[in-house]
Parts: structure tokens; C-alpha cells; sequence
């Protein structure tokens, strides 16, 4: 029954994580309309930051990969630095990605950016491990002190917590820019006589 438990709580942390991809998506493109085909390197990058500043240096346990940073900070500091991360290279990117263009244009543009980003990281071994990826990451929630089974349950919840958290978050959302799309349609739908662009929603 173990091995069916550790099964289904793994299921259910991989399912949180692609609902929180979905979420993510949802706002960028369903709500926003940014065709982000480079979400992953976002993620990726976001990982790979958390992952490197919680092995430590690279010639402890974790001395048989090469990554940078090589720090040891406690949870939630990582998490914090992932997300900052994440966003100053969603904000650099978007500095020429979000441009008035064309959809299709947009998505090949970001994904160029994607492609580019998995050649520099699989190509420089030393930065984050090539194509490897990192192993041996400490536990985010090693300090509850839990056996392997009741780890992976009490992960499961957290991860399937943080989705429910981001759903109020997707709401907001979609709120917000349904009323900037109302005021735009009302604006659109003017008698011509003034001097505003009637093209339907």
C-alpha cells in the first residue's frame, strides 16, 4: 500500500504543478494575449536558481555537477530569489518580445528566445549542469522532519494549495481585463459621427 501511496501523492503533485502552468498560461494569453512560447524558459530559470542557491558550494555533496551561486539559504529564501529571477528575465525579454506585432510574429519570437535559451544552457555545462539539470536539491519542507511517505503527502497538499491560492489570482484577472475589454467595446460601438473606429469586439 506504500508504493500505491507514494504513486498517487506524486500524481497529485505533478497534476498541481501542470494546473499551475495552465493558470499561468490562461492569464499570458487567454487574458493578456501574449502568445508565451518561452513560459518553460521562465520556469526553468526560476528553478535553476532555487535549485542553485540551496545546494551549498559545489564540492560537498554536490560534486559531481557544476552549477554557480553554490549558496545554502534556508526556505523561503530561495523560492523569493526564483521568483525575482524569473521576473527580471520575463522583463528584459519582454523588452523586444512585447512590441506592437503580430501574434504569430510574437510567438516565434519568444519561441527563438526558448530555443536560444536551451542551446546556451545544454552548450555551457558549467552553468547549470547542461543538459543534466541538477539532482540533490534540498527539501522545501525539510524542516517538519518527516518520513519519505508523509513528506510526500504533506508536499502534495502544499503544492496543491499553492494552485488553489492562484485561482482567486486567474479571477482577478480575468475580471480586470473584461471590464477594460467592456469599456472598450462600448467605445467602439459609438455613433460614427464622432470621430471613433466602430469595428466590432
Amino acid at each position: 500500500m506504500s508504493a500505491w501511496s507514494f504513486y498517487i501523492s506524486t500524481l497529485v503533485v505533478y497534476f498541481a504543478v501542470d494546473l499551475l502552468s495552465g493558470v499561468a498560461i490562461n492569464v499570458q494569453y487567454g487574458y493578456a494575449g501574449v502568445v508565451n512560447l518561452a513560459l518553460i524558459v521562465f520556469q526553468s530559470f526560476g528553478a535553476y536558481i532555487a535549485a542553485a542557491t540551496t545546494l551549498g558550494p559545489g564540492t560537498g555533496a554536490g560534486a559531481f555537477q557544476q552549477y554557480i551561486f553554490g549558496a545554502n539559504l534556508p526556505y523561503p529564501i530561495p523560492l523569493l530569489l526564483a521568483t525575482l529571477g524569473g521576473a527580471a528575465l520575463a522583463a528584459v525579454v519582454g523588452l523586444f518580445s512585447l512590441r506592437r506585432m503580430r501574434r504569430d510574429y510574437q510567438g516565434a519570437v519568444l519561441l527563438i528566445v526558448s530555443l536560444i535559451a536551451l542551446q546556451v544552457v545544454t552548450g555551457d555545462v558549467p552553468l547549470f549542469n547542461g543538459s543534466n539539470g541538477l539532482t540533490g536539491v534540498p527539501k522545501p519542507l525539510g524542516w517538519l522532519n518527516l518520513g519519505l511517505q508523509s513528506y510526500q503527502w504533506a508536499y502534495a497538499v502544499w503544492s496543491s494549495s499553492s494552485q488553489a491560492l492562484s485561482t482567486p489570482v486567474s479571477a482577478t484577472s480575468r475580471g480586470l481585463t473584461g471590464a477594460a475589454r467592456c469599456g472598450r467595446c462600448a467605445t467602439r460601438r459609438t455613433p460614427p459621427s464622432r470621430s471613433v473606429s466602430t469595428r466590432p469586439c
